[in-house]
């Protein structure tokens, strides 16, 4: 279990789901209590690393912001279900940890610290 999560650092997979208690599938990974989020873990890609059929997202960090595209495949995203807990962070003051995989899990390559932890996020706006 990780007692403190450091900016730039490689985890596991299995290392962020102990040590944050967020569920283990999805971009956006919850901790729910009692009806609300308590925590988040945002998990993203670069692109190039995922054939276009697995990750269709174009995340990106631009100027120390991460432009994040959040949960449906098609379309225009709505603010329901994991999308809408991301903006409660607003309200409820809730940590949402950044996550960003450095290889492709079918690179046998790198051990299974493959991602690299961006630090505390916050929730700005929805891009138009």
């Amino acid at each position: 279990m990780i007692e403190k999560l450091i900016v730039g650092n490689l985890y596991s997979n299995e290392e962020i789901l102990k040590s944050l208690e967020v569920s283990n599938a999805g971009g956006i990974r919850l901790r729910v209590r009692a009806g609300f989020p308590t925590r988040a873990a945002i998990m993203t890609s670069a692109g190039g690393l995922h054939g276009a059929g697995e990750n269709p997202y174009h995340d990106r960090l631009e100027s120390g912001a991460l432009i994040y595209t959040a949960a449906g495949k098609t379309g225009a995203q709505t603010l329901s279900g994991a999308n809408r807990r991301l903006i409660q962070q607003k309200e409820l003051n809730f940590p949402i940890h950044g996550f960003t995989l450095i290889a492709n899990r079918r690179d046998k390559t790198v051990g299974p610290e493959r991602w690299k932890y961006l630090g505390l996020l916050e929730y700005l706006r929805p891009l138009s």
